[in-house]
C-alpha cells in the first residue's frame, strides 16, 4: 500500500482507534501507545492491507489486539485455574482477579460479541448508544449480548 494511499485509509481512523484502545486500557497513555503500536504493526504489514475486504475492522483489531498486549504486561497474571487462600485473600483482591478473568475470557470472544459486551456491560453504554457507534442494529447487538454472555457465564459455571 502505497504512503498517500494508507494515509487517506487509515488515518482517518486513528480517533476510534484512540476510543477502542483507551476502552480497553482504561488509560489515555496506554491507549495512545496501543494506537501507536497498531498504527506501526499496521504500516509494517500494509503490503497485505490491500487484499483484505474489510479493512476498517482490520485496523480496529489490531488496536484491541495492542491494547490487550499492553493491558497483560501491566497486569499480573492470574490464574483462574486455582483456589484463592481465604485466609489471606481479601474481597477486594477476589474481585480483581475475577475481573481479570472475565477479560480474558472476552479476549477469546469474537471480536463484534467483545466489542458489544465491553461497550454495554464495562462502559456502561445502552443498546440505542451502542447502535450508533456499531451501526448494528437493536435486535443484533440483544443477540450479541446474550451470546458473549452465555459464553462468560459458561465459562464459570464449568470451571
Amino acid at each position: 500500500m502505497a504512503d498517500d494511499r494508507f494515509k487517506n485509509m487509515v488515518m482517518p481512523l486513528c480517533g476510534r482507534m484512540y476510543r477502542l484502545a483507551l476502552r480497553v486500557t482504561g488509560d489515555p497513555a496506554d491507549a495512545e501507545d496501543a494506537v501507536q503500536d497498531a498504527l506501526v504493526r499496521l504500516w509494517e504489514h500494509s503490503d497485505r492491507m490491500e487484499s483484505i475486504s474489510s479493512l476498517e475492522s482490520y485496523v480496529m483489531m489490531t488496536v484491541r489486539n495492542c491494547s490487550l498486549d499492553i493491558v497483560g504486561r501491566r497486569l499480573p497474571r492470574a490464574d483462574c485455574d486455582s483456589e484463592p487462600q481465604a485466609d489471606d485473600m481479601t474481597d477486594a483482591l477476589e474481585h480483581a482477579d475475577r475481573l481479570e478473568c472475565v477479560r480474558r475470557v472476552i479476549s477469546t470472544l469474537p471480536s463484534r460479541q467483545a466489542e458489544v459486551l465491553t461497550l454495554r456491560d464495562f462502559d456502561g453504554h445502552t443498546v440505542d448508544e451502542i447502535c450508533g457507534e456499531t451501526g448494528l442494529s437493536a435486535g443484533n447487538i440483544r443477540v450479541l449480548l446474550s451470546r458473549a454472555r452465555n459464553r462468560v457465564r459458561q465459562y464459570f459455571t464449568n470451571r
